[in-house]
């Protein structure tokens, strides 16, 4: 792999909180960069949500283990509705059967 240099202009500021930003994580600014442009081009965007804020980072696990079982008990409740002939307007009750369902075996 051929190796270019990259010059770019920030704060003395900003460059200092890098540094001890890189240094509390174990890598130089170097590979921080290196990754940051190797994600950028893989995922096709800016990746902004990597960072070391624990509660930011447990708060998306949460939110997307949580839509995944929104979706999941939807599905559940689809399936219900068909089994038990549910009306569209017992969407509401077939989701409380699914959620019973998951937690007891039973409906």
């Amino acid at each position: 792999m051929n190796s270019v240099t990259i010059n770019f202009k920030a704060s003395a500021e900003d460059k200092k909180r890098l540094e001890i930003f890189a240094e509390t994580i174990g890598i130089s600014i170097s590979s921080l960069l290196n990754s940051f442009i190797k994600k950028t081009i893989q995922e096709q965007r800016i990746p902004f949500n990597i960072g070391i804020n624990e509660e930011q980072n447990l708060r998306n696990i949460r939110n997307k283990k949580f839509n995944r079982t929104m979706q999941e008990l939807a599905k559940d409740a689809k399936e219900l509705r068909k089994m038990f002939g549910y009306s569209d307007d017992d969407e509401f009750k077939a989701m409380e059967d699914a959620i019973r369902f998951r937690k007891t075996g039973k409906i």
